[in-house]
């Protein structure tokens, strides 16, 4: 109890000379620059501040709030993301070489472990260490995704470069999961593909080798729009993924179709993904009022086969 008296005395103590420091010191130039260093004075020069502390105009900050639901649900996006390429590659191109559906189920178990292994030691890594929680800074902005471009030049001639991830860490941490996952993948898939499938499934893998840069690289520079638009996203695609997928079926054998496992496990997937969306939208800020809309999960497969026998594809023609 003594302690826990002591230290808010020392945070309430400390707090109030910062406070009392930033009426007295000049707010340094643009966004992102901050002094490292706390002093009478203010003499210490505005610059970059340190991986994991953020400026608030007058001095670097640490980090150290909680990651919310909504960021959460980010960094499981972009997971997400690469994995749901992964097992397209893998359903595109096993027919190739596998006539053995335990191969291709292998192959597909095999890419959903190396997201959650590589997700799990993501946040492992991230401080603080070895809990399943992460330190951050809240997203204020979509500028805080690109500080590059906010380097102040108060002179018109010297550029202040106060580049640092104001963001700490969603923007790191996805090139960092992506980096394990690539290894894994390598290593794991690799074993797996030639010493137990006879080097089968080669062209998935070699297809998850592009798959991971390629989106990294799209996490480099759509991060920021990503942020705040993934939930919507998410809704968009499951709503048309499940339309084009039901409309490959054929018409004569529609449900006999969907009975089948695949077909099923596919089916399911869209419809997670749909409750995903709707969740990230919501937040479930209120459960009473936001829960019942996951009902809507099955919405467009329910949509699809209600009017299914109203629509003629082969009346629909190009122009």
């Amino acid at each position: 109890m003594k302690i826990n008296l002591l230290s808010s005395f020392l945070i309430l103590y400390f707090s109030s000379k910062v406070s009392c420091l930033e009426e007295t010191c000049v707010k340094c130039p643009g966004l992102y620059c901050g002094r490292t260093s706390y002093n009478s004075t203010c003499n210490s020069e505005c610059g970059s501040c340190e991986r994991g502390y953020r400026s608030n105009s007058y001095f670097c900050r640490k980090c150290d709030d909680v990651l919310e639901l909504y960021d959460w649900l980010f960094l499981g996006f972009m997971s997400l993301t690469a994995t749901v390429l992964n097992l397209y590659a893998i359903s595109a191109f096993h027919d190739n070489c596998m006539t053995n559906r335990l191969t291709v189920w292998l192959l597909y178990i095999s890419a959903i472990l190396e997201t959650l292994i590589s997700f799990i030691i993501l946040v492992l890594l991230l401080d603080p260490q070895g809990e399943l929680n992460i330190r951050t800074c809240k997203v204020q902005s979509i500028k805080d995704w690109y500080t590059v471009f906010f380097n102040p030049v108060p002179d018109y001639l010297t550029t202040h470069r106060c580049t640092v991830e104001a963001v700490y860490p969603l923007y790191s941490a996805i090139f960092i999961q992506f980096l394990i996952s690539f290894f894994i993948m390598v290593i794991f898939r690799g074993f797996l593909i030639r010493l137990m499938l006879q080097n089968c499934g080669r062209l998935s893998f070699y297809a998850g080798l592009y798959i991971i840069p390629i989106v990294a690289a799209i996490h480099a520079c759509l991060a920021g729009v990503l942020y705040y638009i993934y939930p919507y996203l998410v809704l968009f695609l499951s709503a048309v993924g499940i339309a084009v997928f039901l409309s490959n079926l054929s018409s004569n054998s529609y449900f006999k179709r969907l009975r089948e496992p695949k077909n099923i496990a596919i089916l399911l997937c869209y419809c997670i993904a749909h409750g995903y969306g709707i969740i990230s939208v919501t937040i479930m800020k209120e459960p009473s009022r936001d829960g019942p809309l996951l009902l809507l999960i099955c919405l467009p497969f329910t949509f699809y086969t209600i009017t299914r026998p109203f629509t003629r594809a082969c009346n629909f023609k190009p122009f």
